[in-house]
């Protein structure tokens, strides 16, 4: 099986991501990751570019890495300047006085761009030649062929020159870099072969953009065309549109098992944690559709899909999900059928035998909702309440009777305008049934909002009789428009999760044209599902708590 190469650039070109800024403790941290991975080559950075590059490079020569690391630092620059002499290039200099194990330098493979810099093209050549040399006598040479797939299909003649210069001159790896992203996987295949009759496949690599969207396709292709040496980053970082998605050329290459990439299938599972640092440290979120490491990856929806699947989970998946750590769900919305809910009613114990009429009830009240706006598959606990009230197993606990919350802004620090310094105050006021549908007294609170001060007034009016209600505590609350097109008056979807050391946690979700009330019914559906966990039989407001009857 021949080798292929792993080179990151997360941390150069990736850097180069609009929007995103690493530190140099970030950089480290991530270098670490990628060491922990193995990969073959970490690109540090552009020492000289900017004080944080220089200090990870300084900071990392300090760092303990083991007798014999794997991987290969790599500073990266650009070859010298055509006017320059390689002693009196202040630039390339920076690049080459770091202690790195390799030293990557790009230049202008497209003679457009040579001529740019005030260059002819033999003068451009001699460039290459002189800054590769130098590179070597240093330590590994690398050449990043800059724009040479666009230099290719301009001036062949050139562009073949520029590397076989190169390589000529000492580079380990010749790499063709598609600068601009316009390639396909059958342009690289044909223009490899060609390179291929200049530069050996064993000494190629391909950098590739992905402003068409095929930037992973093009590695894999460059990969299968025959050259050994793969750069890209993590989660796709990169200018414009980003770089081939390293993590998923792994995946690929892994996988396949047609090549060996130096890493194994029990490698898989250290991907997705290096792609959550990368996201940390970025503050770019990366989407739950990713490939392999998305959390999507393992979930089928579709009813046709669920039901093939629950028979053969090959039916309807690429791999194993377990292997990158994610966990194969299938997930409940208007597009399931029954073979969807069977594994979530079980796990509740419920009957799913055929012909059960509350199993027909639940999925029809399951569809109305989602078009009302619900959202199940991220609110599992108020599937848990829709579900035992399909089966008529849901306590009736309580019933709102009514609320009020008032909002009021004042003037503050004894001033009669409220427009610059002002308080807010809420209050709320609450009204509940009991089992028996007997109405209770009336409570109210105050609060930080009227959320807050509706969470407080119905657990102070629901706690005398379900004392367990005390343990319930609410961590994390998020509202998200239904149909932003309709502006101020369109429906609000609250999410709510809770949690008590006894009924674990609980993710409910209510929806209303009111905000509000949408979180009304939210945590309605979390005090509810708390009682239910725990076993609690229904009790009348008047009924005494110490020893309450448990179902």
């Amino acid at each position: 099986m021949e080798r292929v190469y792993l080179f990151d650039t997360t941390l150069r070109d990736g850097a180069q991501s609009p929007g995103v800024k690493f530190r140099s403790e970030d950089k480290l941290r991530v270098a670490r990751a990628l060491g922990h991975l193995g990969v073959d080559y970490i690109e540090l950075g552009w020492p000289g570019a900017n004080p944080t590059d220089s200090r990870v490079f300084e900071q990392w020569a300090l760092e303990d890495r083991g007798p014999a690391p794997k991987s290969r630092t790599v500073s990266f620059g650009m070859c010298k300047d055509p006017r320059k002499s390689i002693s009196n290039d202040a630039t390339l200099k920076a690049v080459t006085d770091v202690k790195a194990d390799t030293y990557c330098l790009f230049g202008k493979t497209w003679d457009y761009q040579a001529k740019l810099l005030g260059a002819t093209t033999d003068e451009y050549l001699t460039t290459i030649d002189q800054s590769v040399r130098h590179a070597a006598s240093r330590g590994e040479a690398i050449f990043d062929a800059e724009h040479f797939f666009q230099g290719y299909e301009v001036n062949p003649q050139y562009a073949l020159a520029a590397v076989k210069t190169a390589y000529d001159a000492g580079a380990r790896w010749v790499v063709l870099c598609d600068t601009n992203g316009i390639m396909s996987p059958a342009k690289v295949r044909r223009i490899v072969a060609d390179v291929m009759q200049h530069v050996p496949g064993s000494h190629l690599g391909i950098h590739a953009h992905n402003d068409r969207g095929l930037a992973d396709a093009n590695s894999l292709a460059a990969i299968e065309a025959g050259v050994r040496h793969v750069q890209g980053t993590v989660n796709g970082l990169g200018e414009r549109c980003g770089n081939a998605n390293l993590l998923n050329v792994i995946s690929n290459l892994v996988l396949d098992g047609e090549f060996d990439c130096g890493l194994t299938r029990d490698d898989l599972i250290k991907l997705k944690p290096l792609s959550k640092l990368v996201e940390d440290v970025t503050h770019r979120a990366v989407p739950s559709n990713t490939p392999f490491i998305g959390e999507n990856s393992g979930e089928q929806k579709a009813g046709k899909h669920v039901d093939m699947f629950v028979k053969d989970p090959n039916t309807y998946r690429s791999h194993d999900p377990a292997l990158f750590g994610v966990a194969e769900k299938i997930g409940l919305s208007n597009q399931a059928g029954i073979s969807n809910f069977l594994p979530h009613l079980n796990r509740l114990g419920l009957d799913t035998t055929k012909g059960n009429s509350a199993l027909g009830t639940l999925v029809n009240a399951l569809k109305q909702a989602e078009e009302d706006g619900y959202d199940y598959e991220r609110c599992m606990g108020s599937f848990e309440v829709l579900a035992y009230r399909a089966y008529n197993l849901m306590p009736n606990y309580f019933d709102l009777s009514s609320y009020r919350a008032v909002v009021e802004r004042l003037p503050a620090n004894g001033t009669q305008s409220a427009s610059k310094k002002f308080r807010l105050a809420a209050q709320a006021t609450v009204e509940f049934l009991d089992c028996e549908a007997a109405i209770g007294a009336p409570e109210v609170s105050n609060g930080n909002g009227p959320v807050n001060a509706l969470d407080r007034a119905m657990r102070r009016s629901l706690e005398k009789t379900y004392p367990e209600l005390r343990a319930l505590r609410l961590t994390d609350y998020s509202q998200s428009v239904i149909n932003t097109h309709y502006g101020t008056d369109a429906i609000m979807q609250v999410r709510i999760v809770s949690f008590s050391p006894q009924g674990g946690e609980m993710t409910t979700v209510g929806v209303s044209g009111n905000s509000i009330d949408a979180s009304v019914n939210a945590l309605m559906d979390s005090y509810a599902l708390h009682l239910k966990r725990l076993g609690v039989a229904p009790r009348s407001f008047g009924m005494p708590t110490q020893a309450g009857p448990r179902v």
